[in-house]
């Protein structure tokens, strides 16, 4: 089967955040901002190394890129006064974690395991993340809806996604048994590091 069709079924073996649990969270504003902050970083990260980085070439572009969507809601937080607070070490951590992965030559399939980081926390924003995006704009920005949750180049579901998961699996049909699994394994790691930035928000009242 093609990569994409396994990571997601891989996926479904990682615990998934239902409303009612989401709906308990009671974060602040000023905690939903230091999200975003961290947000920003990863993807920022994400963006500069598959630019960086000609093995990752086809990746770029994708549509679905999120830094410059947070860039305009952080400057969105600072307007109604809020100040912008440093990443915080969850962000920092992950965004750590990517440089090592990209740049580390002498680690066996590091290509594979930083194409599925890559990957699952582009799905994963474009799935449970939008549920949360509702719940958070409701809970605390009184309905405004913020540009991480929103894609101008092309309907994420039917286009975006299923662009990315082309080129993931164009790029997966040239690599060995190995290497495929290498990538497959790193499936809950991802949702690991990924779902720490949540950590901003889930408090609960």
């Amino acid at each position: 089967p093609p990569l994409s069709h396994s990571l997601s079924l891989s996926e479904r073996s990682v615990p998934r955040l239902a409303p009612p649990q989401v709906n308990a969270w009671e974060p602040g504003q000023a905690d939903y901002l230091q999200f975003l902050v961290d947000s920003r970083h990863v993807y920022a990260t994400l963006e500069e190394l598959v630019t960086k980085y000609d093995a990752l070439a086809q990746y770029r572009n994708s549509g679905l890129e999120r830094a410059g969507p947070l860039e305009k809601d952080i400057a969105w937080f600072k307007e109604q006064g809020f100040a912008e607070p440093p990443v915080g070490a969850q962000g920092t951590a992950y965004a750590a974690l990517l440089r090592e992965l990209a740049s580390a030559g002498n680690v066996p399939y590091h290509w594979q395991v930083f194409t599925c980081h890559f990957y699952n926390f582009y799905f994963a924003h474009t799935a449970g993340g939008r549920m949360i995006g509702k719940m958070m704009s409701d809970k605390l920005l009184d309905g405004h809806k913020l540009e991480f949750y929103q894609w101008s180049a092309g309907d994420v579901d039917k286009e975006l996604l299923p662009g990315l998961r082309n080129k993931i699996d164009e790029q997966a049909a040239t690599w060995t048994p190995e290497q495929k699994a290498a990538c497959l394994k790193e499936t809950a790691n991802t949702f690991r590091y990924g779902g720490s930035l949540l950590q901003h928000i889930s408090r609960r009242g």
